[in-house]
């Protein structure tokens, strides 16, 4: 009642008063940073082609390097897709394993700043459908980056893996 009688003391003044609320504030505050999903949605998409092309280049490069024991399983009876199932399985599985501890980190750490902070908790609390989209997100990287390494590993020839060609 005090701030509205305020206001109507000022309203025909050259500079009248608007009292809101501290949390009226700050919300209007965050959408004055303009479209926050948009920013957001696009830095995401660039991390998200990066950590591809890094996690790609990483698989690549990993590949390369074990040619011989490659050619070893091939040689011990293992078939394309054995090789195949290897190289996919080993990706998709330190992907996971980084993505759950990254996921877990994030979601642990923003229900502890909610609980200081908890006029924007909204922000900072991860829901379980964001935490299991980004563990979905880690897998499809996973998958992605490690399909060309591992086609590679698969089509190996025996006797060149053996030779180091």
């Amino acid at each position: 009642q005090i701030s509205r009688t305020i206001d109507r003391l000022f309203a025909n003044s050259s500079q009248p008063t608007r009292t809101e609320s501290e949390k009226t504030q700050n919300q209007s505050g965050l959408a004055s940073l303009g479209s926050v999903s948009f920013l957001t949605h696009a830095v995401i998409g660039a991390v998200l082609f990066m950590l591809l092309f890094l996690t790609g280049n990483t698989m690549m490069q990993s590949v390369r390097e074990r040619t011989s024991e490659f050619g070893v399983l091939k040689t011990l009876g293992f078939s394309d897709g054995g090789v195949l199932a290897l190289v996919i399985s080993e990706a998709v599985i330190l992907c996971g394993l980084a993505g759950l501890a990254g996921l877990t980190l994030v979601h642990t750490a923003g229900a502890y700043y909610a609980s200081l902070v908890p006029d924007i908790a909204g922000v900072l609390l991860m829901t379980w459908a964001s935490f299991f989209e980004g563990l979905g997100l880690a897998l499809f990287t996973a998958l992605a980056a490690s399909v060309f390494p591992a086609l590679r590993a698969a089509r190996l020839n025996v006797v060149d893996a053996l030779a180091g060609r």
